[in-house]
């Protein structure tokens, strides 16, 4: 079914402008639709890299990161068998103007007598996780 004819009736759809004019049929509409929505996605600040389970080396003991709101959550355990569980809040890094860039969190570990603000760089690569300033670093798990 063809749409009816519009004096050049701008819509914008995901970042792009389209203009009907008459003769663009919704099949056509739908294949840009279609094509747009193929497109690979940037990856955002917070995006999936950081949330999963990690590796801490020096505890034994696994840690998680949880995507919340604009921030994350920073659940783990410590101690014999990991038995003593605590949880910390942190942001993700949004780059310019902020002062963390997209690849940094910044994690609030007060709650369990650590320092309020540690920045942790993500690593890519085969073994991937997060640097913390000290060297210390949290393997990512698959």
């Amino acid at each position: 079914m063809a749409l009816r004819r519009a004096a050049a009736l701008p819509v914008i759809f995901l970042g792009a402008a389209f203009t009907f004019l008459g003769g663009l049929t919704r099949r056509a509409l739908l294949g840009v639709m279609a094509s747009n929505a193929a497109l690979p996605a940037q990856a955002l600040p917070g995006s999936p890299r950081f949330a999963g389970k990690y590796e801490d080396p020096s505890s034994g003991c696994l840690r998680e990161i949880a995507p919340s709101g604009a921030g994350v959550i920073v659940r783990g355990a410590d101690g014999e068998d990991c038995g003593k569980t605590w949880e910390a809040k942190g942001r993700r890094g949004r780059g310019s103007p902020d002062t963390l860039r997209g690849d940094q969190l910044q994690i609030d570990f007060s709650s369990k007598g650590g320092p309020p603000d540690v920045v942790v760089t993500w690593e890519p690569g085969e073994i991937s996780g997060l640097r913390f300033p000290e060297g210390q670093f949290w393997k990512r798990l698959r």
